[in-house]
């Protein structure tokens, strides 16, 4: 869906490339963050919808100053925990690296072997542990959209019910398909470059690194788009299968309800049984 309305209107790949770039701003700048996040999904329901967006339009959730307030709250809550779990692992890290020298100072070896067996771990658990913690709440400005009245307990609550072993999984998937395809295609770019390089001029060689840089950058703004409406759309059936098994439970509890009732509006007896004898049973 991104390649096709990127295609169909050259404006919109500005319009989009534009808008990411102020929300990698909005990163930086935490008070404007709820503003991009929410309007960023507000954004990707335009596109799904008319294959178009309208800016005036994607921010409308600013209007409400409690979506704006929990959505605020969540994001810190959210670099809270991923700033704490980063410095836990830098310091275990830190202390297994220095563990490393010492030993490195122990062997033969001409190169610090040891300390980069530690180094390493430590830095690929640090990147899973931002992009867990990401994932994990990434249906939360979602589930804030489109919820006036809701509260920062009910948005935890329903996002972890979301963010279960499933769906985080299948946004993994979402998030890793379209990387490796930007990875490709950043490879791609490298190897003709450094090809025209070596064979051509510098001439050609300024053409060419022109036309790869709007490749690439084109296939990144798609991806991003990409990735953005599949986990929109991956949400989306997660909060309707959540409704529905919200649904059942309350089903259940009314079942229960009416037994319950039932058994208390039977008339309380006592039925005694005797054998022959007369006797009590």
């Amino acid at each position: 869906m991104a390649r096709k309305v990127f295609y169909k209107d050259i404006i919109l790949f500005l319009k989009y490339f534009v808008f990411l770039g102020t929300c990698l701003i909005s990163k930086v700048i935490v008070i404007l963050e709820p503003i991009f996040g929410l309007g960023h999904y507000r954004l990707i329901d335009e596109v799904i919808e008319h294959n178009d967006f309208k800016f005036e339009k994607i921010f409308d959730d600013a209007n409400s100053y409690k979506k704006y307030w929990i959505s605020l709250m969540l994001y810190l809550i959210k670099m809270g925990i991923m700033v704490s779990g980063v410095w836990v692992i830098h310091k275990i890290t830190k202390a297994t690296v220095n563990l490393g020298i010492e030993m490195d100072k122990m062997t033969n070896l001409n190169y610090n072997v040891i300390q980069y067996i530690f180094l390493i771990p430590g830095i690929i658990i640090g990147i899973l542990f931002v992009v867990l913690v990401h994932v994990k709440f990434a249906p939360t400005s979602y589930i804030i959209k489109d919820n006036e009245d809701i509260q920062i307990g009910e948005v935890i609550q329903t996002n972890f019910s979301l963010m279960n072993k499933k769906g985080i999984v299948s946004l993994l998937n979402i998030y890793s398909l379209n990387i490796i395809i930007i990875v490709i295609w950043g490879v791609l770019g490298y190897l003709l470059i450094d090809f025209t390089y070596t064979h051509f001029d510098f001439i050609i060689l300024s053409i060419v690194k022109i036309l790869v840089s709007f490749v690439l950058v084109r296939i990144l703004v798609e991806k991003v788009l990409a990735a953005k409406i599949s986990s929109v759309l991956l949400i989306e059936d997660l909060l309707i299968a959540h409704g529905n098994s919200l649904e059942n439970e309350e089903e259940i509890d009314e079942t229960q309800k009416e037994l319950i009732a039932l058994f208390e509006s039977l008339p309380n007896k006592t039925t005694i049984y005797k054998n022959d004898k007369g006797e009590e049973l």
